[in-house]
């Protein structure tokens, strides 16, 4: 039986501050969003980029992400008895680890969890596992569900797909014994983590439903290089993700899923249709 959930955000720029400083006027220092250090799969130009998304559209990218991230914000306080940590807390966590039995789980300031993830862990996970592994919906219009090859899964959104790597971005808890200051900054980014599971030897239990999300908006860094080379094409990427999930319709163990997407997307359909800031919905 676990005792607790920590949920460990990883590093991610404050875009409340910077929405207010870009709407003010006020100069950006691109270091306060562009990543000092190398991250699989973030594109080289980002600067550029942003700098496209505020000239193309009426709401600037500052204020899409602190939209975006104040949604998955309220999902996370809705889960109840969980933890919220930073990745950057080694030391704290490995404290925490000699007195409590936890599951910990690294995740993006935009993912989404379930409010019932800490009773769905207590009912389901068994002790020995290193690593307790979950299906992940990914939230596109290509949509789909990430699950292992060979093993079962209970809800699935839209087309089943395999894993890419051994976990993907926020679906693999870390079981508090095996947590160390060199596992916990192996394992912050999923790719990462997948290579060093594998060389470390850790056991994975793998269990058939989801527990979180991962949204792939129009403002996920692995989306946005496709702003650069057609900006027209671009502003129909924004609107098919409007579209398809004005009326979100997850199978019933994703309800939770609901009320934030189609906020969400209610976001993306002002960007499309050139609404400005004060137009942005709640």
């Amino acid at each position: 039986m676990i005792d607790e959930v920590l949920l460990a955000c990883r590093q991610s720029p404050d875009w409340a501050s910077l929405a207010a400083d870009y709407r003010a006027g006020r100069p950006i220092d691109p270091r306060r969003f562009v990543p000092g250090y190398a991250i699989p799969g973030f594109p080289a130009d980002i600067e550029r980029i942003v700098a496209t998304w505020n000239r193309v559209f009426r709401i600037d990218y500052f204020s899409c992400r602190a939209f975006i991230v104040a949604r998955a914000a309220e999902t996370l306080a809705a889960v109840d008895r969980a933890v919220r940590v930073s990745f950057a807390d080694v030391d704290a966590i490995v404290e925490r680890a000699a007195r409590s039995r936890f599951v910990l789980f690294f995740h993006d300031d935009d993912d989404f969890f379930a409010p019932d993830l800490v009773a769905q862990l207590r009912a389901h996970v068994i002790s020995h596992d290193d690593v307790s592994v979950f299906t992940l919906p990914r939230v596109h219009p290509d949509l789909f569900t990430f699950v292992r090859d060979g093993e079962p899964a209970g809800a699935i959104w839209g087309r089943r797909k395999s894993f890419d790597f051994r976990y993907q971005s926020n679906n693999y808890g870390i079981a508090s014994r095996v947590c160390s200051p060199a596992s916990l900054r192996a394992m912050k980014d999923h790719v990462e983590a997948s290579a060093y599971a594998n060389a470390a030897g850790l056991r994975d239990g793998v269990y058939p439903f989801p527990v979180s999300a991962t949204v792939k908006t129009p403002c996920a860094a692995s989306m946005l290089p496709a702003l650069l080379a057609d900006a027209r094409a671009y502003r129909k990427t924004i609107a098919a993700f409007a579209d398809r999930f004005a009326v979100p319709d997850p199978p019933e163990e994703l309800a939770w899923l609901r009320a934030p997407l189609a906020a969400v997307a209610a976001l993306f359909r002002a960007v499309a249709d050139g609404k400005a800031y004060r137009d942005l919905p709640g």
